[in-house]
């Protein structure tokens, strides 16, 4: 009989989490770190991770996880994916550093020409940095370059991360009241949150009521808007709870850039790279943006990120600034460089996409069998392994219930299952397990799902 491997486990807990070492560690960190990147001030008492492989997590008391969350989406190869770490441990042994906007190098060429193989369209030149948020922020000073200093058209519930410029276009305003007054104006429009329309509409009924309020302020003069010269936006929204909009929404948000002139920018750091069931989520509509924004996934757990568009759109750089005028001391990291070409080669030789389509199908039948028999269960959507269950009060009003998926949560991880929650009302279960979680451990993962619905029921 085979014995399963260290990544392939199911759960194992010794120590009711947060075990004693797990809490020590809690007060020890909030002693010397701020509280800007932590929730332990507030009371929370995280688990530690102490290891990880696979789809398995060990935190600081030896308990043994499921994590079905990638650790936030980001290591959708399964922690420690052995061809990452090899591409990783083979750069640093030749080459750890190098000088980004001078003397770049030999890997990175090698990254930004495979972007260029897997990216959809005429997306070809990229700038390779280290987080999403450079990366939104890029993109946005292409586009604003490209455009002639034109504001940008944003979504309800877009998040694209936390530096000023990025915070600028994402909408959560318990992230951006701080700061309000060092934020550029942006025109903001409703996403397709089919499940919550703010137009009290359902689809396919609407005619997209959504996307002809979005056209109203980009044609009316009266509306007070500054001139638009791009819409940005995710194509599944992540932070606000995984929100999948209908098939042809894309597809009509870039025809209605193409009729008016503007660019697209499409903001995959949470969806690229076979989360959806694709390698890219705009895949599934055919559609190409003009620039489209890489994170998270990119190399697995290494922090690499990208910005790639067209060759006109970015040489805006070259005509509207001269060369150079966007650099970072760590631009290109090689050690990110190869982490990023192993983990896209990982992904084409074992094709996870299809795997992440064809699993996702399977849990998302389960969970709408689920949601039959458990009334907290208000909607289940999703593409690929991205999936997201919104639990309410009451189905009739849809009254959020985040008290209720907190609980959820907590009775996971005390069965030793990580899944994070989330959303505009703190409410939504968000499903982003790594794409090579074995079925025997969704399928437990469900199992356990199903009955800590039942407990939080009663």
């Amino acid at each position: 009989m085979k014995t399963k491997l260290f990544g392939e486990l199911l759960p194992e807990i010794r120590v009711d989490p947060p075990g004693p070492k797990s809490i020590s560690l809690a007060h020890s960190l909030s002693q010397y770190e701020s509280p800007a990147v932590s929730s332990i001030a507030s009371g929370h008492i995280p688990i530690f991770w102490e290891e990880a492989k696979g789809s398995n997590v060990i935190d600081a008391d030896g308990n043994i996880y499921i994590d079905l969350s990638a650790a936030f989406a980001v290591c959708s190869l399964g922690h420690r994916n052995e061809r990452v770490v090899t591409a990783i441990q083979d750069q640093t042994g030749k080459l750890l550093h190098a000088q980004g906007a001078v003397h770049p190098s030999t890997i990175r060429e090698a990254l930004v020409r495979k972007l260029a193989e897997v990216t959809p369209g005429d997306l070809n030149k990229a700038i390779i940095l280290s987080t999403g948020a450079e990366a939104v922020e890029v993109a946005i000073k292409t586009a604003v370059l490209y455009t002639g200093g034109k504001s940008i058209l944003a979504f309800h519930g877009g998040f694209h991360g936390k530096t000023i410029g990025a915070l600028s276009v994402t909408s959560h305003r318990s992230y951006r009241d701080p700061f309000i007054h060092m934020l550029f104006p942006v025109v903001r429009a409703p996403y397709a949150y089919c499940y919550r329309c703010p137009f009290n509409q359902s689809f396919p009924n609407c005619n997209f009521l959504c996307l002809r309020y979005v056209e109203y302020l980009l044609d009316n003069p009266s509306t007070g808007n500054p001139d638009v010269g791009s819409i940005l936006l995710e194509p599944i929204q992540g932070h606000e709870g995984w929100i999948v909009p209908p098939d042809d929404y894309l597809s009509q948000i870039r025809e209605i850039c193409n009729k008016r002139g503007l660019l697209l920018i499409v903001d995959e750091i949470i969806t690229g790279f076979g989360r959806t069931g694709e390698m890219f989520a705009v895949n599934h509509s055919g559609i190409v943006p003009d620039l489209i924004c890489f994170g998270k996934a990119m190399a697995d757990g290494f922090p690499i990120s990208a910005a790639v568009g067209t060759t006109k759109v970015m040489n805006a750089w070259q005509s509207k600034t001269g060369e150079s005028t966007h650099s970072s001391t760590f631009l290109g990291h090689p050690v990110g460089c190869a982490a990023a070409i192993a983990g896209i080669e990982e992904i084409q030789v074992n094709d996870l996409s299809k795997r992440s389509k064809e699993l996702g199908q399977q849990v998302i039948e389960s969970l709408l069998q689920m949601k039959t028999h458990h009334q907290i269960i208000g909607d289940v959507r999703g593409k690929g392994l991205m999936i997201g269950v919104e639990i309410v009060r009451n189905r009739e009003t849809k009254e959020p219930a985040p008290d209720l998926t907190m609980k959820i949560c907590k009775l996971l991880l005390e069965r030793g299952l990580i899944l994070n929650s989330g959303g505009t009302f703190a409410n939504v279960l968000k499903f982003s397990p790594p794409l090579i979680i074995t079925k025997e451990q969704m399928t437990f993962a469900l199992s356990q799902l199903d009955i800590c619905l039942s407990d939080v029921e009663k």
